[in-house]
């Protein structure tokens, strides 16, 4: 131990390491920084944007299910990608392309379940009404056997 030294339990020589070691991480960092450039400013967009919501993201992330949804919007989204089609034959009718000035849209169609999660939803919160249904088809489903029932007994 150098003179004047203080020992705190092995922290100086952890910071005698990353000293040491300072050089080689701060080349790896720039090849790092060097690599992912493009997706840096990327990544700084959805942490600003997803702060807000991060306990709902960390719950989603950490869902069993994830990889399975993940794969089905994968699928989905390569179903929807433009597919390239033969050239039209020789006097074959090609209708006019219009350009569209409609803003690209983003994301993976969430919009599309919200409305779904909505119904999802209410039934969760009011579950005497998926009771009521089911009373409600089997008090159907009588009153059509018993229905069906007095029309034969009258032809006999």
């Amino acid at each position: 131990m150098l003179h004047g030294q203080v020992q705190l339990g092995g922290f100086s020589e952890d910071v005698a390491t990353i000293i040491k070691e300072a050089p080689r991480y701060a080349a790896d960092l720039a090849t790092l920084i060097r690599k992912a450039g493009a997706a840096l400013p990327q990544a700084v967009k959805v942490i600003d944007k997803g702060l807000a919501y991060l306990p709902t993201i960390l719950a989603v992330v950490e869902d069993p299910a994830l990889p399975s949804l993940v794969q089905r919007i994968q699928t989905l989204r390569s179903m929807s990608k433009p597919t390239t089609a033969a050239p039209p034959r020789p006097g074959a009718y090609v209708p006019p392309t219009t350009t569209s000035s409609a803003p690209a849209v983003h994301g993976v169609g969430l919009s599309k379940i919200v409305p779904l999660i909505d119904k999802y939803i209410w039934v969760r919160r009011n579950p005497a009404v998926v009771v009521g249904v089911g009373l409600g088809g089997v008090a159907a489903l009588v009153g059509v056997g018993f229905l069906i029932g007095r029309r034969r007994s009258r032809r006999s």
